[in-house]
C-alpha cells in the first residue's frame, strides 16, 4: 500500500506539469506500480482518478451552439359561425281602461324589426282603482316568444299583466304597462 501511495503521488506530480492535449491516464501493473501513460499496457488496470478524489479543476465553458431553425407554421383554424349583430331592445307602452267586469288578462306583443329575431323579453306595470289612486304592481301572468315566423323563429314577445289576486279588472279600472323585447339580427 505504501508503494501504491507513492507512486500515486510521483503519477500526480507527472500529471499536472502534462497538458489537456497529451492528456495521460494512471495505470498500475500486477506488482503495484503507479505509472502515467498515454494508454495501459495489456494486463494493467487504469485507476479511476475520479474515485481517489484526485479530480482536477473544472476546465473553460465552452462556446454556445448554434440556433436551430425554425420550425413551420401552423395551418388557419376554420372560421366559426357569426355571433349576435345588430343588438337592441325595442319597447311599447300601452295603458287600457276596463269596460265591463269580465278582463282578467292584459296582454301586449312587442315585435322585432324587421329581420330581427327575439332574444328574450319581459315587461313591468300597475293597475289603478276607479276613482285613481295609488297604483298596484301588475303581476306578470305570461312572459313568452310570440308566434313562429315563417324562418322557424320568433320576432316578437308576448307578456300578460293581471292583478296579483287573478280577479277581473271592474269597469273604469285601469292598467299601465311597458313591454320590452331583446332583439338581433337572425344569425
Amino acid at each position: 500500500m505504501k508503494h501504491l501511495s507513492a507512486g500515486l503521488s510521483v503519477a500526480i506530480a507527472i500529471l499536472a506539469g502534462i497538458s489537456s492535449a497529451d492528456a495521460l491516464v494512471l495505470c498500475v501493473n500486477s506488482s503495484g506500480s503507479v505509472t502515467a501513460l498515454p494508454v495501459c499496457k495489456p494486463g494493467w488496470t487504469q485507476l479511476d482518478v475520479a474515485a481517489a478524489g484526485l479530480t482536477g479543476p473544472a476546465g473553460p465553458q465552452g462556446n454556445p451552439g448554434i440556433n436551430g431553425t425554425n420550425g413551420t407554421n401552423g395551418t388557419n383554424g376554420t372560421n366559426g359561425i357569426n355571433g349576435v349583430s345588430g343588438y337592441e331592445i325595442v319597447q311599447q307602452s300601452e295603458s287600457f281602461a276596463a269596460t265591463d267586469n269580465s278582463t282578467v288578462l292584459w296582454e301586449l306583443v312587442m315585435y322585432c324589426p324587421d329581420g330581427k329575431k327575439v332574444l328574450g323579453g319581459g315587461g313591468e306595470g300597475t293597475w289603478h282603482a276607479n276613482p285613481p289612486g295609488f297604483g298596484n304592481i301588475a303581476s306578470v301572468a305570461l312572459s313568452v316568444p310570440g308566434l313562429i315566423d315563417e324562418h322557424g323563429g320568433t320576432g316578437s314577445w308576448a307578456v300578460g299583466f293581471q292583478k296579483s289576486t287573478g280577479a277581473a279588472f271592474a269597469v273604469g279600472e285601469t292598467i299601465n304597462f311597458t313591454v320590452y323585447a331583446v332583439c338581433a339580427n337572425a344569425l
